[in-house]
């Protein structure tokens, strides 16, 4: 997935060869995490949000984390306090995404098949927990029709109500729709699979997500269903799929929201690669 999606700020770092503990060094991982410091004051689109809505003190919250790195006495300690850092903001949307470690850069350089939709960062974890079957009266459906939408339905009163899940606005939180696509688009050897090869992927994971949401909702008015309730507890957002979606609920014209970036290269640099992918598809 390319890094410039509005929502989220995906951090990949190049994590320093894991030792046996004996001298363990703490610089590389301080040098990591001032990079990703850098890049949140320059990349991270929800910056305004996490200091004035979460009061985050993002300052305070990168010293005391630099201190906690300078004893840290292992690779594995050095990253959960990274991840811990980052999980105290309180957003979904923020994340490191670790590199492989030593077993699996063996096994791409030995030609063995390696896991491409985990390589590239799909994650049933992204997903919150369905609120569904914890209604009473609940009536799950079956998954042949949109595995990634779990549905059911409620009977209440005189009305039928029609549940379904969708717990990430983005394909990346449903690995198993992943799998279903990678021998497409994808080949099932990550070692090939490269920025291109990830992107195919990802929109062609969107057109499967736009598709099932629309015959979910088909399945439900068939087994009658007078109203509908949409389940996004824990869903930390995702990307703009969720205008699709909400389309695909909606009998009425709606309009896009206004769009805001944080100012700098990176973005100019996103939205001129965006204008170009689209002058370029305009062509006959």
């Amino acid at each position: 997935m390319k890094l410039g999606v509005v929502w989220m700020l995906l951090i990949t770092v190049a994590t320093p060869a894991i030792g046996d503990g004996a001298g363990f060094d703490t610089k590389p991982w301080i040098g990591d995490w001032h990079e990703i410091r850098a890049g949140m004051s320059e990349k991270y689109a929800n910056f305004e949000w996490a200091v004035f809505e979460r009061e985050a003190n993002l300052s305070e919250l990168f010293d005391e984390a630099e201190s906690r790195l300078r004893s840290a006495g292992s690779d594995e300690n050095a990253k959960a306090i990274i991840d811990r850092a980052l999980r105290s903001i309180g957003d979904g949307h923020l994340r490191v995404k670790w590199p492989a470690g030593p077993a699996g850069a063996e096994a791409a350089n030995s030609g063995a098949p390696t896991d491409v939709c985990a390589a590239l960062g799909y994650d049933a974890g992204m997903r919150g927990r369905a609120l569904g079957p914890y209604i009473p009266g609940y009536r799950p459906l079956s998954d042949d029709v949109a595995v990634e939408f779990p549905a059911g339905l409620i009977d209440s009163g005189r009305q039928k109500v029609g549940v379904i899940r969708i717990g990430l606005f983005a394909p990346q939180g449903y690995p198993e729709l992943c799998d279903s696509l990678r021998g497409r688009p994808a080949p099932a050897d990550h070692s090939t699979c490269d920025v291109a090869c990830a992107d195919s992927l990802e929109h062609a994971g969107y057109d499967v997500m736009s598709r099932d949401l629309a015959l979910r909702i088909r399945e439900l008015q068939r087994l009658g269903a007078t109203a509908l309730l949409v389940d996004i507890t824990g869903n930390g957002g995702g990307s703009e799929w969720a205008e699709a979606a909400a389309r695909v609920l909606s009998p009425i014209k709606i309009r896009s929201e206004r769009r805001y970036g944080v100012r700098g290269e990176h973005w100019a640099g996103h939205w001129e690669s965006v204008a170009k992918e689209l002058r370029e598809a305009r062509r006959p």
